[in-house]
């Protein structure tokens, strides 16, 4: 019986580009928001400072000025952050 090869079900998951203020962070929890934007922080995310040194939730605060990376679910309901960049 010869192979059959399958059609990729799952798409590259999209990661998309955020940046801007803190104003609310959730160490306990893992999150952090952006305006009205909550996004979910987890033991892969690579968490940098200002110089690029390795980071932790904990060094983010109200008014951080943040910029990552990040992608929805597929059902669209969290962003989970990928790459996260604390100051400037």
């Amino acid at each position: 019986m010869a192979a059959t090869s399958k059609p990729e079900t799952m798409a590259a998951a999209k990661k998309t580009r955020f940046s801007g203020k803190v104003t609310a962070v959730d160490a306990t929890a893992g999150t952090l928001t952006i305006k009205s934007r909550t996004f979910s922080v987890t033991s892969t995310t690579a968490i940098t400072d200002s110089t690029g040194a390795a980071a932790t939730l904990a060094g983010v605060t109200v008014g951080s000025k943040v910029s990552g990376t990040y992608e929805k679910s597929a059902d669209g309901a969290s962003m989970t952050v990928d790459t996260l960049k604390i100051g400037k």
